[in-house]
């Protein structure tokens, strides 16, 4: 008999909201356990809107392993998104109750240009 052995992808998200900050980092950390294992956090951290007219940003991000396929990941976060209340009609309004970023697929690099972003690189320090 062939046992086949699931393969765990290395990632690392990135999360940001700018309203209900605590609450929907909470849920969304809450919800991304389900499909994280190993999961390690980064301290919060306010940071001013990028390309947008909003207020301020907290964002954290998670590191860990996954045993979904890149676009199943990718839906996953879509759908917790949206369980956080994540409209394109707010959004449109300057309104992100939660963005998440998959930022490292095991070696693929996704959201190439937040890499350079200070927030970013300060807050992987934490991983």
């Amino acid at each position: 008999m062939t046992v086949i052995k699931e393969h765990a992808h290395r990632v690392i998200i990135a999360l940001g909201t700018n309203i209900d900050h605590d609450m929907n980092m909470d849920k969304a950390m809450r919800l991304l356990c389900d499909v994280i294992g190993n999961v390690r956090y980064s301290r919060r951290m306010w940071t001013e809107p990028i390309g947008m007219a909003s207020g301020m940003f907290l964002n954290m991000m998670v590191s860990g392993l996954c045993k979904l396929s890149l676009q199943e990941l990718k839906l996953k976060i879509k759908s917790i998104e949206a369980k956080c209340g994540r409209t394109a009609e707010e959004g449109k309004n300057g309104t992100v109750r939660m963005d998440i970023d998959i930022l490292k697929y095991d070696e693929r690099m996704e959201h190439v240009d937040d890499w350079n972003r200070e927030y970013i690189k300060e807050l992987i320090k934490d991983l």
